[in-house]
């Protein structure tokens, strides 16, 4: 589809996964700022960012494929993210689910005033994928080697660790995931053709960095000041937290409130 945003004026449109009034849950969220920027919810807010030309029209493609996962947004035909479907515009959700497109104009911002034209919803065949991915550990290193898909050109891959995209340029078939943190990592590998998105997934590959204490006693800290309209969410989990008997000592830092000390200031820091 195209969109136009008129000079000095806003947009935005969402796609949901549920199309539930106001219990919808939403798929990706793009936003046209007025100084020709925009911003995408797709996975974790501000997931993407992008320029546009304000009064011209822009062409926008969202590739969505429900069966594996995965999604991808595109604007005047470059990669802006792409991120695992089922996660929503927040990263929060889990709905493997298609149902609706929403255009409507925002409150905040600036004047919302935008054109959709060229709309078109395309069921598009299935690519051919990597296969044969392994994963070899080499101290605190995870490297990754797969084979190119048996059709098709690909001119790059999108390899995703537990659930989310971390490179998205690599061209070779391989890549190196370094100094890594003790943990279980699940690797798949897309290929990505011009014009017709990623492909399905590799098949997953496992790699284990060995080491590590297993915690017994948590120190949670958190940055904080009573300006803060997000901290009382944080300070409600802490305490529930301490509450619900969990061995945790919270310590609270203050910044630019009547609590602030330099000692404050110099873990924040």
């Amino acid at each position: 589809m195209f969109a136009k945003v008129p000079t000095g004026k806003i947009g935005y449109f969402n796609v949901l996964q549920d199309f539930a009034s106001s219990n919808s849950l939403w798929g990706m969220e793009l936003y046209f700022n007025v100084n020709g920027t925009g911003t995408v919810n797709a996975g974790g807010e501000n997931a993407g960012e992008f320029v546009y030309t304000q009064g011209s029209w822009v062409p926008i493609s969202l590739m969505i494929d429900v069966d594996d996962d995965f999604a991808t947004i595109y604007i005047d035909n470059s990669e802006v993210v792409s991120w695992v479907w089922s996660t929503g515009s927040q990263g929060s959700n889990t709905l493997h689910k298609l149902d609706a497109i929403n255009f409507y104009g925002p409150t905040t911002g600036g004047t919302a005033e935008t054109y959709f034209d060229d709309i078109e919803f395309i069921e598009q065949v299935d690519l051919a994928g990597p296969t044969n991915l392994v994963a070899t550990v080499t101290g605190s290193d995870i490297n990754l080697t797969w084979d190119a898909p048996t059709s098709g050109a690909p001119d790059n891959y999108s390899i995703v660790r537990n659930g989310v995209v971390i490179n998205s340029t690599t061209t070779a078939t391989s890549f190196s995931d370094v100094n890594l943190y003790p943990n279980t990592y699940v690797y798949e590998v897309k290929a990505h053709t011009i014009g017709l998105g990623y492909s399905p997934s590799s098949n997953t590959a496992e790699g284990i960095i060995a080491g590590g204490l297993e915690r017994t006693k948590v120190l949670f800290e958190i940055a904080t000041g009573t300006w803060c309209q997000y901290c009382p969410g944080a300070a409600k989990g802490a305490d529930d937290m301490e509450s619900n008997g969990h061995d945790v000592a919270i310590i609270e830092y203050h910044q630019g409130d009547e609590y602030e000390t330099s000692t404050t200031l110099d873990r924040i820091a």
